[in-house]
């Protein structure tokens, strides 16, 4: 039974701001980060979790506006742009980490970017009343090809990985959030590992049945929805959650989770290309002696610890090819390089054809440099993040299938 102790009532949002800082990546960045701060200054949240805030005045701008309501606030700094991802409190924060997933994309792959914002789950501790809470916030690897994903792997490792650091640093705590744009949907591999392993459970699903009224990106009804994705999906899909988890001693009830930050007043457009989750939690200190302990679905986990190691397994396959593939190339281009080097040319060769050959040694010496770095660099950090999260996923299926016998 709850204790005579009177109800803590925690305002939380989720948003994916959409601050991509390239032109003509974000339209109207400026604007709708104006919008979305004024905004959040006007409302009652205690804690508001933020992604893709990719650059330093937006965030900065977001201070200005949300510290008179929220006086503390934290950017979780990653990679070589930032990781996007930062909170603001009313609650004062205690203590902050960062956590880099091992896997984050290909570098090369300048177009989508997620490996220069050093994606991972950044954490802040905040208390209330003697409660302790951990914020956890991410946002994981983007899916750009949903006919073809060669990013599946990356994020099924980065879903488990994050789920194993919230199951290990959340023990100390009495209460637990989590918050952010996953990028998987609620059928999702990855989504289902992190709420398994994680032992958590979503604040959507508490007071909202699982269909499109949930969705959270791609909708019709927001301004910056794509047609090739509205094609394949056209009610949209929910890749934004809060999701919470309260420990022994604590009692938690989701009064209200609803989309926010849909389209902004006397504007034609909406705040960002993915609509907020906002939740209202209800927290009690309860008695001890009438907790029940923590259950696991030891048979579920399981399945999902089985499949996770097949999808990360042909990462790994993928991997292996492209060691391959990049050696094939780096060689081919040192045999021709070689035999620039080697050829002589007549003392009558025109002007154009010096500055032609010129041209084609120093591109295949670039291309000699960039094969060479992809192999024994790039391509290395991919094999072995991926082998670790193989090897992690395997210890964790031994130990749950001798749980599942012992039982």
């Amino acid at each position: 039974m709850p204790s005579e102790k009177a109800q803590i009532s925690l305002h939380v949002l989720t948003l994916n701001c959409w601050g991509v800082p390239v032109p003509f990546a974000s339209k109207y960045r400026k604007e709708r980060f104006h919008a979305i701060a004024e905004e959040i200054s006007k409302r009652k949240f205690d804690l508001v979790i933020l992604q893709e805030v990719w650059a330093e005045s937006d965030f900065k701008l977001l201070q200005e506006h949300i510290l008179k309501v929220m006086p503390y606030s934290h950017y979780f700094q990653s990679g070589t742009i930032g990781s996007g991802v930062c909170v603001f409190s009313k609650l004062v924060i205690e203590d902050s980490f960062y956590h880099l997933f091992p896997l984050n994309g290909y570098f090369h792959k300048i177009q989508h970017g997620d490996w220069f914002g050093g994606k991972g789950l950044g954490m802040c501790r905040v208390s209330i009343q003697g409660i302790s809470i951990n914020i956890y916030c991410t946002h994981l690897h983007a899916e750009y090809d949903m006919e073809s994903d060669e990013y599946l792997s990356h994020r099924v490792a980065q879903a488990f990985d994050m789920s194993q650091f919230i199951k290990y640093t959340s023990k100390s705590c009495d209460l637990l959030i989590v918050g952010g744009d996953f990028n998987l949907r609620p059928t999702d591999l990855g989504y289902k590992m992190i709420v398994t392993n994680g032992n958590l459970l979503d604040c959507w699903l508490a007071k909202n049945e699982e269909n499109e009224t949930g969705h959270t990106n791609e909708r019709k009804d927001n301004s910056f929805s794509t047609h090739n994705v509205q094609r394949l999906e056209p009610a949209g899909r929910r890749l934004d959650y809060l999701l919470y988890k309260a420990n022994e001693g604590v009692d938690v009830e989701v009064a209200s989770c609803k989309l926010d930050f849909g389209k902004i007043p006397d504007k034609p457009y909406n705040y960002s290309d993915h609509e907020g989750v906002s939740a209202q939690l209800l927290i009690q200190r309860t008695k001890d002696t009438d907790q029940f302990p923590e259950t696991r679905d030891d048979s579920k986990l399981y399945d999902l610890l089985l499949e996770s190691r097949t999808v990360v397994q042909k990462g790994l396959q993928k991997a292996r090819s492209d060691n391959l593939f990049y050696t094939v190339l780096c060689v081919v281009c040192t045999v021709a390089l070689y035999g620039f080097w080697c050829t002589e040319m007549e003392r009558e060769t025109s002007h154009l054809v010096v500055i032609g050959r010129a041209v084609a040694f120093v591109t295949l010496t670039l291309l000699v440099a960039f094969f060479l770095f992809y192999k024994l660099i790039i391509n290395r950090i991919e094999f072995k993040g991926l082998t670790g999260a193989e090897k992690d996923i395997s210890n964790l299926c031994e130990s749950v299938r001798n749980s599942i016998k012992q039982n």
